[in-house]
C-alpha cells in the first residue's frame, strides 16, 4: 500500500539497546545516529526493522542478524585547548643540536666542510667560517592515558583526550596516544583504544 510510512529501527546487543524512529523520505530514505549511553565495545545482534501503515492500522516487522561490532567513542568536548608549553605548530619545533635545516650561526673552519663555507664573511673578513644549521623536527603532540586517574574523572580525562586527538587531525598535527606502553598514531585506533579503556 502506498505511504507515507514510520520506520521503526532497533539495534539489540547483549550490552545495548538502540530504538529510534525516523518518517521514511522517498527520495533518501531512512536512517538515524546511534547515540549510546556507555563507552566500549559493542556487539550488535540484531537490527529490528518495523513500519505501521498509516493511522496505525497494522504493524510489520522483520529481524536481520548483524554480527557486527561497534566502539561507542568518549564523549567530545566542544572547546578543546591545544596550547602546549615549547609546542610550535608551524610543523618544526627547534631541537637545539646542530644540523642542516635553518642558519644557526658561524663557526671556525675545520679543513673538510668546505661546501658550508661563509664566502660573504671570508670577502669582507679574510676569515674562514662555515654555516651551522639547526636540527629541526616534526612537531608531535604526544598524549597518554593516565591509568592512575581517580574513577570519578576517568571519562573526563578520556573525553579530554579524545577531543584533542580529533582536534590534531582537523588541524592535520601529528599526535600520538600511548596506553600501556604502546603508541598509536591513527584516528581510528586511538579513538578505539580510549573506547575500550
Amino acid at each position: 500500500p502506498q505511504g507515507p510510512w514510520d520506520w521503526n529501527f532497533k539495534l539489540e546487543s547483549a550490552e545495548e539497546t538502540f530504538f529510534c524512529e525516523s518518517p521514511q523520505d522517498l527520495e533518501y530514505g531512512s536512517g538515524a545516529d546511534v547515540t549510546l549511553k556507555k563507552r566500549g565495545a559493542i556487539n550488535w545482534e540484531f537490527l529490528k526493522v518495523m513500519s505501521t501503515s498509516p493511522f496505525g492500522l497494522y504493524q510489520t516487522w522483520i529481524y536481520f542478524p548483524l554480527s557486527q561490532k561497534s566502539f561507542a567513542y568518549p564523549t567530545l568536548h566542544k572547546i578543546i585547548d591545544l596550547s602546549l608549553s615549547g609546542m610550535e605548530f608551524e610543523g618544526e619545533v627547534s631541537t637545539n643540536r646542530k644540523g642542516f635545516d635553518d642558519f644557526h650561526g658561524l663557526t671556525s673552519y675545520e679543513n673538510n666542510e668546505s661546501r658550508r663555507i661563509s664566502w660573504k664573511h671570508y670577502a669582507r673578513s679574510g676569515e674562514l667560517l662555515i654555516k651551522e644549521g639547526e636540527e629541526k623536527k616534526l612537531s608531535v603532540l604526544e598524549l597518554e592515558v593516565n591509568h592512575s586517574i581517580a574513577p570519578e574523572h576517568k571519562e573526563f580525562h578520556l573525553s579530554h583526550l579524545a577531543s584533542q586527538i580529533v582536534e590534531c587531525q582537523r588541524l592535520d598535527l601529528a599526535y600520538s596516544l600511548k596506553v600501556n606502553g604502546v603508541a598509536y598514531r591513527k584516528l581510528q585506533d586511538c579513538m578505539r583504544e580510549l573506547a575500550l579503556c
